[in-house]
Parts: C-alpha cells; sequence; structure tokens
C-alpha cells in the first residue's frame, strides 16, 4: 500500500492507495466476522420490525410514526429525479458545483502557511511508520489554530444626575390685628357736591367712603306729591388723616385684623429643586368665622395643602460593575454635554465612560489535528475516521461565503458592496431602563436570531433581552438588541437625545448594522486598510464599499476568526436523517432500558 498527501485549498487530504487484493484471512477471524454479520442482521431486522410497527408510538418516547413526507419518492424514481432536477435550479450548493460562473477563490488571499508545513515534512505530522491494520492511528497537531474573541463596548455615566421627586407643604392664614388713627367726615352730594374734596384721598386709599343714608326731596310742588323727587346721599368718610381744606374732626382709634399667608415651610421644601406646583388644596375651611384678639373675621379657608413636583441635580457613578468585571477594559471617555463651546462652556457635566468587554471565547479552542493511518476494514473493504479540517478549511469557507456575499450585497442603485443601515437605541442616564443591552446580554446563533428577525414583532419580542419591556423599549430597539447579539451591527457612539436643566439625561447609541456578521467583519476591518470613518454619532455613516475600494482590500490580512463557528454550525445533517438518527437512538435507549435476561 501507497500513502498520499495531496494539499488543496490549504487542506491536507490522506489518501489511501490500495496496491493488490486483501491478504487472506485465518477461519477464526473468518468465523468471527460471520458471527458479527450474523448478529448485524438480526439487529437490522428488530430495529427496522420496531420502526414499521403501528404500535411503537405507544412503546418508543417521542415516537410518531413512519409516515415521512418524502416517503412516497422510495417508489417512484421518475418523481424523485423531477423534483431533484427542480430542487437543484435554486439550490446554492449546485451552482457552486456546476456554475461556470461560480465565484473563484483566489489562494493568494488563503493563508496555506500550515499546509505548506505538512507538504514540506509529512513524516513529522503524519507519523512514519504508522501501519493500516485497523488500530488507531496516531495524530499531529496543525501548526496555529485558537479562536478569537468577540468584543463589544458598554458604557456607564459619571457627573451630574437628574432626579425628580414630589413634595408637600403647608400655607396657614395668619390673622393679627393693628390700631389705626382714623378721622370721619360726612358730606352731601345735594344741592352741591360737598364730597369733592375727598376726591384724591379716595384714589389713593387715605379715605374710604361709606353710604350712610339716602331721602328723596321734591324740588317742586306739593312734597306729599312730588312729580320729580331727588336722591340725596350723605356720605361718610373715614380717613386716615386730615383732608386739606376742611374742618378737621376729633380722630378715634379703630383696629384692623390683618391677614396674610405664611409660606416659610414651602420655601424651605422646595429651596433646592426646580419645582412645579401641582395642586393647593384647603384642609382647614370650618369655622369660617373667628375671633381675633377681640375682632371676628370671616374666611372661605383657614390653612392649604400645595403638592408640588421637583426636579433637581446631584452627583452620581454607575460605573462599579463594569470596572469590577474581569472581561472588561476601560476605552475612552466621551462629554454628553453637547456644549456648542466645548471647554469653553465650563467643566464637563455628564461623562459617558466607555468600556471594551470582550464574550464569548474566554478558551482556547482546541488545535486542528491531521491524523494518518485511521482506517477501520472489514472483509478487505477499509473507512476512514473522519478528522477535524485544518485551519485552512475555515479560510476557504470565508472566501466562499465573501464571494457569496458579494454577489447578494451588491446595490445597483449606487454601485456599492456591504451596505449597511444606521439605527440606534437610548438609555436614561443613571436609569434603570436599558434600550441598548445588546451583546451585554449574551450572544445568539445566527439561526435563532435568523428565526425571530423573520418571525415578526412576537417573536423578536420573546427573544430580545428580558428587560427590554414591551412598552419602554421601541420596536426598532428589540430588533438591534437581536442583530446585535448575532454580530451584525458596529457601535459608531454616543450622543445625548434630551437634557433637563441643562443636563443630559438621555443618551442614544448609534450603530451600523449589515446583513450578515462576515459583511460586518470586512467593513469594520476594511475601513482600517482604506482610512475611512464611521461618521459621528448624531450621523453614522454606514454606506457601502465601491468597486474600487473593494478591489483594493487585501482579505489575508484580515481577522475571520469570529465566523470560523457560524460556518461550522452551518454544516448539519438534513431533517430527515436527523430524524432517523433520533429514531435510532430512542429505540437503542428504549431497549436498554427495558432490556430482560434470558433463560
Amino acid at each position: 500500500m501507497t500513502r498520499c498527501c495531496l494539499p488543496f485549498l490549504g487542506i491536507a487530504v490522506l489518501a489511501v492507495c490500495t496496491l493488490g487484493g486483501p491478504a487472506p484471512r485465518s477461519a477464526q477471524a473468518q468465523a468471527a466476522a460471520q458471527a458479527g454479520e450474523a448478529l448485524g442482521r438480526q439487529v437490522q431486522a428488530t430495529a427496522a420490525a420496531t420502526v414499521t410497527d403501528t404500535t411503537a408510538a405507544t412503546g418508543v418516547p417521542g415516537y410518531a410514526g413512519s409516515d415521512f413526507a418524502t416517503g412516497r419518492l422510495v417508489e417512484d424514481p421518475e418523481a424523485l429525479a423531477s423534483e431533484g432536477a427542480a430542487a437543484a435550479s435554486g439550490s446554492t450548493a449546485t451552482k457552486v458545483v456546476l456554475d461556470p460562473r461560480r465565484p473563484a477563490i483566489d489562494p493568494r488571499t488563503i493563508d496555506l502557511t500550515a499546509a505548506q508545513k505538512v507538504e514540506a515534512a509529512p513524516d513529522s505530522y503524519l507519523g512514519a511508520g504508522d501501519g493500516i491494520d485497523g488500530t488507531k492511528g496516531k495524530c499531529r497537531p496543525l501548526p496555529g489554530g485558537s479562536a478569537g474573541s468577540v468584543t463589544y463596548y458598554e458604557s456607564c455615566n459619571d457627573g451630574a444626575k437628574v432626579s425628580q421627586d414630589s413634595r408637600s407643604c403647608e400655607v396657614p392664614l395668619v390673622a393679627t390685628t393693628q390700631p389705626r388713627t382714623v378721622y370721619d367726615y360726612t358730606c352731601v352730594d345735594w344741592p352741591t357736591n360737598q364730597c369733592a374734596p375727598f376726591a384724591p384721598y379716595l384714589d389713593d386709599g387715605r379715605c374710604r367712603l361709606i353710604v350712610a343714608s339716602q331721602k328723596q326731596i321734591c324740588l317742586q310742588g306739593d312734597p306729599a306729591h312730588c312729580a320729580e323727587p331727588e336722591t340725596v346721599t350723605t356720605w361718610t368718610s373715614q380717613c386716615s388723616e386730615p383732608v386739606s381744606g376742611l374742618p378737621i374732626p376729633t380722630s378715634r382709634t379703630v383696629t384692623d385684623v390683618v391677614t396674610t399667608r405664611d409660606e416659610s415651610a414651602c420655601s424651605a421644601a422646595t429651596a433646592d429643586r426646580t419645582c412645579t406646583l401641582d395642586a393647593e388644596t384647603c384642609i382647614d375651611p370650618d369655622p369660617a368665622t373667628r375671633t381675633i384678639d377681640g375682632a371676628t373675621l370671616t374666611q372661605a379657608c383657614w390653612k392649604w395643602r400645595r403638592d408640588y413636583t421637583c426636579t433637581g441635580v446631584t452627583q452620581a457613578n454607575d460605573c462599579g460593575p463594569l470596572k469590577a468585571n474581569p472581561a472588561c477594559s476601560f476605552d475612552h471617555e466621551e462629554c454628553l454635554d453637547d456644549s456648542p463651546n466645548g471647554p469653553a462652556d465650563g467643566p464637563c457635566k455628564v461623562r459617558d465612560e466607555v468600556y471594551r468587554c470582550t464574550i464569548g471565547a474566554a478558551a482556547t479552542s482546541a488545535p486542528a489535528s491531521l491524523c494518518g493511518s485511521d482506517l477501520y476494514c472489514l472483509h478487505g473493504e477499509c473507512t476512514t475516521i473522519t478528522r477535524e479540517a485544518s485551519t485552512e478549511f475555515q479560510d476557504a469557507l470565508v472566501a466562499v461565503h465573501a464571494m457569496g456575499d458579494v454577489r447578494d450585497q451588491f446595490d445597483p442603485a449606487d454601485l456599492s458592496l456591504f451596505k449597511g443601515e444606521a439605527t440606534g437605541c437610548h438609555r436614561p442616564i443613571f436609569g434603570l431602563v436599558n434600550c441598548c443591552a445588546g451583546k451585554s446580554s449574551g450572544l445568539l446563533s445566527a439561526a435563532a436570531g435568523g428565526a425571530a428577525l423573520a418571525g415578526g414583532p412576537a417573536a423578536i419580542a420573546a427573544l430580545a433581552t428580558p428587560f427590554l419591556t414591551q412598552f419602554l423599549c421601541s420596536a426598532e430597539e428589540k430588533q438591534l438588541d437581536i442583530k446585535d447579539r448575532m454580530g451584525l451591527c458596529h457601535y459608531v457612539g454616543t450622543y445625548c437625545s434630551q437634557k433637563v436643566l441643562f443636563v443630559c439625561t438621555t443618551k442614544r447609541k448609534s450603530y451600523c448594522c449589515f446583513p450578515s456578521k462576515l459583511s460586518r467583519i470586512l467593513q469594520e476591518q476594511g475601513r482600517t486598510q482604506l482610512g475611512l470613518g464611521w461618521g459621528d454619532a448624531r450621523h453614522p455613516e454606514c454606506r457601502g464599499f465601491t468597486v474600487a475600494e473593494f478591489q483594493q482590500l487585501d482579505l489575508g490580512k484580515m481577522d475571520f476568526r469570529e465566523v470560523y463557528a457560524d460556518f461550522t454550525e452551518a454544516v448539519k445533517l438534513p431533517d430527515e436523517v436527523s430524524a432517523s438518527a433520533a429514531i435510532q437512538t430512542k429505540i437503542r435507549d428504549y431497549y436498554q432500558l427495558h432490556a430482560t435476561s434470558g433463560p
């Protein structure tokens, strides 16, 4: 026999070339093989009978019958061929194999270091002199190969905090008596206006005019039968000082009751806050008439309660949890004041401290191995034991997917590639609601996240971070939460979106989200190569690459380790095969659980 090692796209493929026929077997080995085959047929017949038995549903947990939707094709090869041809027309795999215009992979963009080392010294990795006698051969680890970590940015705040609370206070009515000296005057308005001298005193409040009496007199004829009577009014004026030009009457002393509202309690309650009066309620209306130092006074209310909503500013810091998280490290600080003059407007009131955090790759993945002589032989037929592919195969997958994304994410409207969508979320500063949780809540697989996005609002709400509440976070923010946890979004920056008392109370984080994780990685590392930015937080720049820009990118210098696991997980058994394997496992478990010893 001869061993052949063929390098292809960085994959070391071990081929076994068999020369001549199988070696003669001993009688003992032949008897053992026949016994093994007989046992296999017996187990196969028993399993087949159990699977097709109509009573299996009651005997095997989870078994749901043997009528598969594709079972009709077993007896109808023409239908199988017809449906296969129809499915092939829309199959990406078929196009990759048969389409002459399928994307080509440029080997220069793929790291072939490990494959070249294997090719240069195959015995160092394959194991020189290992036989193929049915025993497990030796394995050699391939050089390099560790999974990268997923990075995201989380922020906290330090500085002024706007808080709001309710405050109440009482306002009593305070009544006091004051003695006052007055001068009393009397005047009539007919036949001459004797009250004219009092006019300026009445205007400025030094005199108060009071009606003393009124009577009617007859100007002509009999007073008992007066045709045109005239009303004569006698006025009494109470003045605080003598009226100029009139005789000075005798003064007398009167007592006045003066009322004021005592608002000192409310001034103290609202001294350090900006308050808005919500309501004022009377809490002491009875009795309405009260005696104050011998004088009586009637008021509708004697005490009120005032209710305020107050807003104030204190100092706060919520960065403790991020500082204590070993997976996060301080990255940079941003001022959220949004002052037009910058530092000239004074020190920053609210600072956004941004931390760089990692998730999902605390441990290094096991290195890939290349194994020789891993064969299992029976009756001269040998089967190679499946091993993990080398790291270059992952790079090849990235290249294939990149070419597919070039086709799917090309926008003919502006001739651009890998265009993103600007989106964002809000978070009250020092608040409990966080509509920007994202990766801090854990990562999501492409399958789970994609199913939720395709399922509509209910599916999105079910998978989004639990504390993205139904009413406080928008549908756009819930979609962003899922996309960010899938690894589709790039964080651009944060800005202040709402202020109270000239202090930032709500911030908004801006992102660029892309159709796939691979396109996001191409954008992040491609913009670094081209020297392109992402705009600012208020106006994120999520445009795609032009064709000329994409041609300048060196994919060989990019790190795609973040997407390797996604491509590996995408390799799944077909649904029917998976279901069959699950059924066989349940049958085996059932017989192991209910096995009884023979007579």
